[in-house]
């Protein structure tokens, strides 16, 4: 069978970014409240061929079937119909996040804003727990500069 995609659009689909919003079949799980089966998600970190796997977040919405709003943790990012891969309010469920096979995404629906992308990363941050380990750092950082801009003056 013939390849149906030019090189640039193979190329566009073997290379995921920061932000990506695709539907995504996420892996059947043993139940409970974990996203499964086909849902739009959001790739969390650039991915290039030929790796394998993607870590991706999935996304709901807002309101149950029952149009009644869903209780939302601090982790959550809220995402308004606004956005143009969305057509209702939405959920992006960063304590889901799930390792997917390239192959469980499917068709591209677009990009989060940079807004929303700085949301994600400072969930990221929360989820996992990084507030303690990214503070050291800093305060190691800080501390190099001010070492080196003594040793500067003297």
């Amino acid at each position: 069978m013939a390849n149906r995609y030019t090189e640039e659009e193979n190329n566009d689909m073997r290379n995921f970014k920061k932000g990506d919003v695709f539907m995504i079949d996420f892996p059947q799980g043993k139940g409970g409240f974990v996203m499964q089966g086909v849902h739009r998600g959001v790739v969390l970190y650039d991915c290039t061929f030929p790796r394998k796997t993607v870590i991706a977040a999935p996304i709901t919405s807002l309101y149950n079937g029952s149009n009644v709003r869903k209780n939302t943790i601090s982790t959550d990012v809220i995402l308004p119909d606004t956005e143009s891969y969305l057509d209702k309010e939405s959920i992006l469920k960063m304590e889901q996040l799930n390792c997917v096979n390239r192959s469980a995404l499917g068709e591209k629906k677009g990009k989060l804003s940079p807004e929303y992308i700085a949301e994600l990363e400072l969930s990221l941050i929360e989820v996992l727990q990084l507030e303690d380990a990214i503070e050291a750092i800093i305060q190691d950082r800080l501390q190099q500069i001010v070492e080196q801009s003594e040793e500067d003056l003297a």
